[in-house]
């Protein structure tokens, strides 16, 4: 990942508070992607270090950026 890109993602995580990991309702679809095992294991790491679940972390992820790009 690109530097910038790294950064701006550990920006906008650093903001989250407790009201921002409120569910968004039943979860009834699948989303699958193929990463390395040292992808895994970080992606796993951050979300257990946020009390996440490794989906809660990566919806929580696509909604900051979703509303980054909202913005412009």
């Amino acid at each position: 990942m690109k530097t910038d890109t790294a950064n701006k993602l550990a920006s906008a995580a650093s903001k989250i508070t407790a009201k921002d990991l409120q569910g968004s309702g039943p979860k009834t679809e699948f989303l699958q992607f193929r990463v390395s095992k040292s992808e895994k294991d970080s992606v796993r790491a951050t979300a257990a270090a946020m009390h996440l679940q490794v989906s809660e972390y990566m919806m929580k992820l696509h909604e900051l950026v979703a509303e980054k790009l909202n913005k412009k």
